[in-house]
């Protein structure tokens, strides 16, 4: 597998500042078994870390160690808020991203591992819709740089909290000189493999063809064809090279260890192949060995784990062989959830029953009761002797005063009102006092004019 150059780093500088960075928040929080994530400037609430530890209890110098712990936040934290763990020179973490997942599958943040750090973001927008009980879990993988003799508990600092694991050396074999047997170089077989850059979420896939050890014959015409597996989609450039592209080499060296085998492989001139994103055709040269170099992104963000292609290599239109390859995301993960603030809900007021009023029984008036008219007296006029009254002229009535004297022309009468008109007036019968006050005028007038000589 070839690997384009990898820019040093000094990090001496960063595990200093991020050694007394921790030491300071140690003293302002006291020792607690629960450490705050080391100090990020872009976050305005660290998370709380807790059971940071090594998933496995022994590892392997050189090789790749998982860590995972807990986290949590405050309730209401104020944003942006994530978490910082820092790495000791010792432990280099591989190069990563991945999605912090909700209970639901969805993105609640994002996750980047660095040489140095795990950095892990959280959504503000999760955290406006879910302020409470935030809290989740993490892993990610490390290269461990640690050489032991042999097997050795080892103590590592991880973001201000201690954890251990037993470092056992590297296996044998790999050291200089050690090769006996087999070790000259004769030839390799076509095949297949990939790096999984996860940081970038591309897959770097080598097809190998294969040849004696003498190299390719001149002239052969051979076409590679790539066929992503599933979750991946094929890319034209990645790192600032176009894809596919066509890698050679005509040159073996001897090893250190003593094995025999290929170097010096470079990008093939552009002019000496045609290419696509999924396919690449050229005519060889004699004695030179050939990769083919292909592409792929992966879509699912990394949740899959396990990735897979397959390429096919024709040699002069009739030599077809198949060669697949898989390459498994050592990756990390993380989740997390949170809680909706509760609000108690507002009673709806009840409006009260209204009354009925009790309907006020209109009063009836008591029947006024018509007075029994009194019967009119009568009065008998005195006659004179040797008067006429045949054709005696009636003269007008002159209303008189109630109670007055009457001149009758002759016997004089002291006529005064009724009793019953007095009772009328104090009961308030005014008019009809009126009408018997006029009756009782005419029936004086027609007395005066029969008794009249």
């Amino acid at each position: 597998m070839h690997h384009h150059p990898v820019r040093s780093r000094d990090r001496r500088g960063s595990v200093l500042l991020a050694a007394g960075i921790a030491a300071v928040a140690a003293i302002a929080g006291g020792i607690s078994a629960a450490v705050p994530a080391s100090a990020a400037a872009e976050y305005t609430t660290n998370a709380t870390i807790d059971g940071l530890r090594f998933t496995s209890q022994t590892v392997t110098s050189g090789s790749a160690a998982e860590l995972s712990g807990t986290w949590s936040l405050p309730d209401s934290p104020t944003t942006p808020a994530g978490f910082v763990v820092d790495l000791p020179h010792e432990l280099q973490g591989r190069s990563d991203g991945f999605p912090l997942l909700a209970p639901d599958g969805s993105a609640m943040g994002r996750c980047t591992v660095s040489s140095t750090q795990l950095d892990c973001a959280v959504d503000s927008a999760y955290v406006a819709a879910h302020p409470n009980d935030l809290h989740g879990s993490f892993s990610f993988w490390v290269t461990v740089e640690t050489t032991t003799e042999s097997a050795t508990p080892t103590t590592y600092q991880v973001g201000g909290t201690a954890v251990t694991t037993t470092v056992e050396p590297a296996q044998p074999g790999t050291g200089p000189g050690t090769c006996t047997v087999d070790c000259t170089f004769t030839g390799r077989t076509s095949g297949k493999w990939g790096s999984y850059d996860a940081a970038a979420g591309v897959v770097e896939w080598t097809v190998a063809i294969g040849s004696g050890a003498d190299g390719m014959r001149d002239g052969q015409r051979i076409t590679v064809t790539d066929t992503p597996g599933p979750d991946q989609e094929l890319l034209t450039s990645f790192r600032g090279y176009p894809f596919a592209t066509l890698w050679q080499t005509n040159r073996t060296t001897t090893w250190d260890d003593g094995r025999e085998g290929l170097t010096g492989w470079a990008p093939a001139a552009r002019e000496d192949y045609a290419s696509t994103a999924g396919s690449v055709t050229f005519t060889a040269r004699q004695g030179y060995f050939y990769d083919v170099h292909f592409a792929t992104r992966v879509t699912d963000g990394g949740l899959a784990g396990t990735y897979t292609n397959t390429a096919t290599i024709s040699i002069d239109g009739d030599d077809d062989s198949s060669v697949s390859g898989t390459v498994v995301h050592q990756g990390g993960g993380a989740s997390g959830s949170g809680t909706a603030p509760t609000s108690t809900p507002t009673p709806t007021p009840t409006a009260p029953a209204t009354v009925e009023p009790t309907p006020t029984p209109t009063p009836t008036a008591p029947a006024t009761a018509e007075p029994t008219p009194t019967a009119e007296p009568t009065v008998r006029p005195t006659v004179t002797p040797g008067a006429s009254t045949a054709d005696e002229e009636t003269e007008s009535p002159v209303p008189t005063a109630i109670g007055a004297a009457v001149d009758t022309g002759g016997t004089t009468s002291d006529s005064t009102a009724p009793w019953w008109s007095v009772a009328l007036l104090g009961s308030g019968g005014l008019t009809l006092l009126l009408v018997l006050g006029v009756l009782a005028a005419r029936t004086r007038a027609r007395t005066r004019a029969r008794t009249r000589p």
